[in-house]
């Protein structure tokens, strides 16, 4: 049985692409999950494999990381006169924001070197898909009058696949954390 709130999703997306919006309070991040998208990035996620890619089973849009979360989080619990109450309004927020997200049908090979506590360099290397979501400005303006904490807000995306020189990390792709991290990342279109 369909909640109204599903029915409202897929009123505004299309069939095959089902947004799922998660709150994980612990790290009080925020993505999408996204269901039903064998069909939508197949064609990629392939021609990504052939070129030794490991494609990402469970795709999602992340809209508040795990960093950002966390101090949104400790903001809430040093300022909020109710921080509980705050968490659950975020929650609801977010289980109940209806997204309207779009593919941009738009493909990107990025890469980035990180030099972990003392580890050799890692090259990570990522293709990911450019994403639309109309209503966002109104879903983080929400955002920031119930946290009441400044955020950039997120540059939509979804990690389709991912390699590295470490393969312990490299599966964890490359965080984007805005537009302007995005404009400023090596990177070069994927074609198809």
């Amino acid at each position: 049985m369909n909640t109204d709130f599903e029915n409202s999703i897929k009123k505004n997306t299309p069939p095959e692409f089902i947004p799922y919006p998660r709150f994980y309070r612990e790290k009080s991040a925020i993505n999408i999950e996204l269901k039903s998208t064998e069909n939508l990035f197949n064609e990629v996620k392939n021609k990504a494999a052939e070129l030794g890619y490991k494609p990402k089973d469970l795709l999602h849009i992340t809209i508040v990381a795990p960093g950002q979360g966390k101090a949104m989080k400790k903001h809430i619990e040093e300022t909020a006169v109710s921080p509980d109450e705050t968490l659950r309004a975020i929650k609801n927020l977010v289980e109940n924001f209806s997204f309207q997200i779009e593919p941009k049908m738009e493909y990107y090979h990025l890469s980035k070197e990180y030099s972990l506590d003392g580890q050799p360099d890692e090259l990570r290397e990522s293709i990911v898909a450019i994403m639309h979501i109309a209503n966002i400005d109104t879903f983080w303006e929400k955002l920031q009058e119930i946290s009441q904490f400044p955020m950039t807000k997120p540059f939509p995306h979804v990690t389709l696949a991912t390699k590295g020189s470490n393969p312990k990390t490299s599966e964890a792709g490359i965080g984007i954390k805005s537009e302007d991290d995005f404009t400023a990342m090596k990177k070069e279109k994927f074609e198809i």
